[in-house]
């Protein structure tokens, strides 16, 4: 009964938030990242984990780890100096080693590939710049001693600072391993890395780390109304035991909201070799109504879509089948962009 009521309060609270404005190796092979040393020549609580193309070096003792850029390998393949000078003037990269923080607990392993999906500064492919190449930042993907995940970037552009991790990727326990994989094309930018639990099931974390404030926000979409005055709205909450809060309506600044609210669960689908077959990111909801000041609103609200993520920038559903998610005008929604509402969600929210 409590759960329900905190639900019913973040419920309430959604549907009367006002507009907030915010401006995205082979599988054989389970170790696929380059060792500089083999194990022999280090000593015990030692690991050295690296890129296939030597730009990042990362030193894990005792739990703890620290990065190393090798500036001369990003000279020769990125032309960083000249690029630093074209785009940031009087910056000087450093070699480091610099160390890394924000981790929750003891790293076990780690991971490190240009995964083209993750670099969200956005340098990579760029037309504007073809004499660089592919200058992707490295994830760096950490494994932990309690077999969680946990991940950053390796911004080479950010010299003199500590290298901060970016969060704990949800949904995965019980990683025993992490593995580069090269994109089936050929194409560079869309490597990737996969977590294999215990159980053989293997994900892919260009798809989990774009999740990964999936719990820690509300997320918000929003539409053009009918007048300048007029907002269409929906927005989602997810909790970690399975619940979910779905909002709709439309605020006019002269006249009063009309609004509905659901309850009801969530499923998501992130395997890459699911026992069930089901696709990578497909997430179902089950929605009842809970409230409406509105007579046209149905009394389920339930459907399939595709979903991905941009690193908490937003989060992304494509419609594939059952009843599509409604609009504050009561229309469905085929695809749907959310982006991170100022409604935190969590202890300190609900009490």
């Amino acid at each position: 009964m409590k759960n329900h009521a905190i639900i019913g309060v973040l419920l309430l609270m959604i549907c009367l938030q006002g507009c907030t404005e915010k401006k995205p190796q082979a599988a054989a092979k389970p170790e696929a990242t380059v060792k500089p040393q083999a194990a022999a020549e280090l000593p015990a609580g030692i690991l050295i984990r690296q890129d296939e193309e030597g730009l990042v070096e990362l030193r894990i003792e005792n739990g703890a780890a620290e990065l190393t850029y090798k500036l001369d390998r990003w000279e020769e393949l990125h032309r960083i100096s000249a690029f630093v000078t074209e785009r940031f003037s009087g910056l000087e990269p450093g070699s480091g080693p610099f160390p890394v923080v924000g981790l929750s607990g003891r790293v076990k392993d780690a991971c490190i590939a240009k995964i083209g999906d993750l670099d969200y500064l956005q340098y990579s492919d760029a037309e504007d710049f073809p004499v660089y190449g592919n200058l992707v930042m490295p994830a760096v993907i950490f494994l932990m001693e309690d077999g969680g995940v946990e991940w950053g970037l390796a911004n080479v552009l950010s010299p003199g600072y500590a290298i901060y991790t970016e969060s704990r990727v949800p949904f995965l326990k019980d990683i025993v391993s992490l593995s580069h994989e090269p994109d089936r094309g050929g194409i560079k930018s869309r490597d990737t890395i996969y977590a294999t639990d215990k159980n053989g099931l293997r994900y892919d974390m260009k798809l989990l780390c774009g999740l990964s404030s999936f719990f820690l926000t509300g997320w918000r979409a929003e539409w053009p109304g009918r007048d300048d005055d007029e907002i269409n709205f929906s927005n989602l909450l997810f909790m970690e035991d399975g619940s979910v809060v779905f909002a709709l309506g439309l605020m006019d600044e002269w006249t009063d909201w009309n609004y509905a609210g659901y309850l009801g669960t969530f499923e998501i689908f992130l395997a890459d070799n699911d026992p069930g077959g089901r696709r990578p990111g497909s997430i179902s909801f089950e929605l009842s109504l809970e409230f409406t000041n509105r007579d046209d609103c149905p009394g389920t609200n339930s459907g399939t879509y595709s979903i991905s993520g941009d690193a908490g920038w937003a989060l992304i559903l494509w419609f594939e089948s059952g009843e599509a998610l409604l609009d504050g005008y009561g229309d469905p929604v085929e695809r749907y962009f959310f982006y991170p509402s100022d409604l935190f969600v969590g202890e300190e929210a609900v009490g």
